[in-house]
């Protein structure tokens, strides 16, 4: 029995992980989703839980989260959520027009979810940064992508909005779209 306590403290010292998981010390997962309320309650959606609740950048943003940078990456990523004025058309095309496009614009993508009609837009090129000043000097960022949402609802529209380096959005496609997908509105 000694013999086996003796064991079982070499392990643990040379092996601190549970079952030769992750390394000692190092962070637990981020959990699967975090589910958020909007718009006084009625719109509910699942945020991916590996995006990170940020301060909002402008007090038109009701949530805002980043979508930390990996390596060889420029920047974070910025999702933001808020409703908004104008029509449905007038908002996409001002997305259109943050962007100088690589190729020729795809058209949006209109879907049901959960009963509600969503907009899609995938936009790819340089992003015209204006940091949240419309009329101000663009900082232009290259090889950009936005994903972008437009939510119908009864009071209104909400807008989701993820951009960031391309390689970023790419490897956040999925969580996007089951963002979207996560859409409820309560009426």
């Amino acid at each position: 029995m000694l013999r086996f306590s003796g064991l079982l403290v070499l392990v643990a010292l040379f092996f601190p992980v549970g079952v030769f998981g992750q390394e000692a010390g190092a962070e637990k997962p981020a959990a699967e989703t975090q589910e958020i309320v909007l718009a006084d309650g009625a719109v509910l959606m699942k945020v991916p839980g590996h995006w990170k609740k940020a301060q909002p950048k402008s007090n038109i943003i009701e949530a805002e989260f980043a979508i930390e940078k990996s390596e060889g990456e420029e920047a974070n990523g910025r999702v933001t959520l808020s409703q908004s004025a104008g029509s449905i058309q007038q908002n996409i095309d001002r997305w259109y027009g943050q962007f100088e496009l690589d190729g020729e614009p795809g058209e949006p993508v209109v879907k049901e979810v959960n009963k509600v009609k969503v907009h899609i837009v995938d936009l790819k090129g340089t992003y015209l940064d204006t940091m949240g000043n419309p009329g101000g000097p663009a900082t232009k960022r290259d090889k950009y992508r936005m994903l972008a949402a437009i939510i119908e609802m009864p009071e209104g529209k909400y807008f989701v909005k993820c951009y960031g380096p391309a390689t970023m959005m790419e490897k956040n496609l999925e969580a996007f779209q089951k963002l979207i997908d996560s859409v409820r509105v309560v009426q």
